[in-house]
């Protein structure tokens, strides 16, 4: 039995599934006002660019253009693999030799650039990975976002973290380069401590408290909690079994066909379905059988069934309302269900007056041949919604534009 790593959390189908920004960000005016003067800008964050001259030397700027790490003071400095949240800023830096560090905006050494390679972390609770290459192999190691070294890099593995726990093994590849097939692999927290021993043929990243491991014999595959307490023995019914999400259950994979079982490995969805996906903002799953699509609740009770024409766009033009009911698009119309799956209501789509990110539809009026793409929570509340044309192209208007209304007026809307 094999197993994979949590799936995707959607899928863009169709036209008019680019993304957008609700507004330019300052760094995004500093590249268009000033894409002259240097060679290259790319944006670190919403306020910082790491710019490249004509002379092919590298500094940070902000956007008023103002220097915060001069040109020259090291060789190369990267911005697509920069860390930003929360107001600071790590950049990745290399020298001649390809040794990498770690420096924060203003040029400070956060990690000495005496390593082969750096990763940097998504998260603000997650350290830096860093890499030396050795005789065997890559060996990798632990920083925090100080510099502090947590783990030396002498571990053979040390997979991404997931809910605060990574995978490792200290036993290195065989001299060959091989893997080495008596490797063991545990778990070590953030700050490089060892929680679960390594005792496992093979590990996945944990999800909903749990992760599946394989037993050390190569056969079983069990799943256990985050103290390494075995909770079952995966069914042997089926093929592949995802990571559990919140809600108790996991997409089982059988002759080809997915299904959902909960953590006693009993069957809540039958195996019956060409594909699952489980959308994690919204906190349902889609169901896909015979080129069909419908909707099942976090209980893997079906709400819709699997009768109906794709979506124009998973992402945006599936959305589940405050009430539980299901809201779709397809073409020009939209079908609202409700929890038991009965079809409520079909109507040609429009946008409410406020932008609700609940609403799906066409404007009022199109601006020039565009039509409503998407609209999200962050477009709402800054009053914005996006248009595109039939050739994709993007561009920004406001709440007013698909539905105009008095000012200083609310508008709700209309009860289906």
């Amino acid at each position: 039995m094999s197993f994979s790593l949590k799936s995707m959390a959607g899928l863009c189908a169709l036209l008019l599934c680019g993304v957008a920004h609700a507004e330019q960000t300052a760094c995004e005016r500093f590249e268009q006002q000033y894409a002259k003067q240097y060679a290259e800008i790319n944006c670190a964050d919403k306020d910082t660019a790491v710019v490249r001259n004509q002379q092919d030397e590298y500094a940070v700027a902000d956007s008023q253009n103002r220097l915060l790490v001069p040109f020259g003071t090291y060789p190369v400095i990267f911005a697509h693999n920069a860390f930003s949240q929360n107001g600071k800023l790590l950049l990745n830096i290399s020298n001649q030799d390809g040794k990498e560090g770690v420096i924060d905006r203003n040029g400070k050494t956060v990690v000495p650039m005496q390593y082969d390679d750096i990763q940097m972390p998504k998260q603000a609770d997650k350290p830096i990975f860093i890499i030396q290459n050795s005789e065997y192999g890559e060996r990798y190691g632990l920083a925090d976002q100080t510099g502090k070294i947590l783990l030396e890099p002498r571990y053979y593995k040390i997979n991404p973290f997931s809910e605060g726990l990574a995978a490792y093994s200290a036993d290195p590849i065989t001299k060959y380069g091989e893997k080495n097939p008596h490797a063991r692999y545990g778990y070590l927290d953030t700050q490089g401590k060892t929680v679960i021993a390594p005792q496992f043929a093979n590990a996945h990243e944990f999800g909903a408290d749990t992760a599946w491991v394989q037993h050390p014999d190569n056969s079983d595959w069990l799943l256990i909690d985050r103290t390494g307490k075995t909770l079952m023995n995966a069914p042997e019914t089926y093929q592949n079994i995802e990571n559990f999400e919140q809600n108790g259950l996991a997409i089982a994979r059988k002759n080809n066909l997915y299904g959902l079982i909960n953590k006693r490995g009993e069957s809540v969805l039958a195996a019956e379905y060409n594909r699952l996906l489980w959308q994690d903002t919204e906190k349902f799953y889609l169901l896909f059988k015979d080129n069909k699509f419908g909707v099942a609740n976090a209980q893997g009770k079906i709400m819709i069934a699997p009768e109906f024409d794709f979506p124009t766009d998973w992402d945006w033009d599936t959305k589940q309302t405050p009430q539980g009911q299901i809201a779709f698009i397809r073409g020009f119309t939209v079908y609202l269900f409700n929890q038991n799956g009965k079809q409520i209501n079909q109507r040609p789509v429009r946008y409410a007056a406020q932008c609700a990110h609940v609403a799906i539809g066409l404007p009022h009026k199109t601006q020039a041949g565009y039509r409503v793409s998407k609209i999200t929570p962050d477009y709402a509340e800054n009053n914005h919604i996006v248009f595109a044309n039939a050739a994709n192209h993007i561009k920004l208007g406001e709440c007013s534009d698909v539905a105009p209304h008095k000012k200083g007026r609310t508008h709700k809307k209309r009860r289906s």
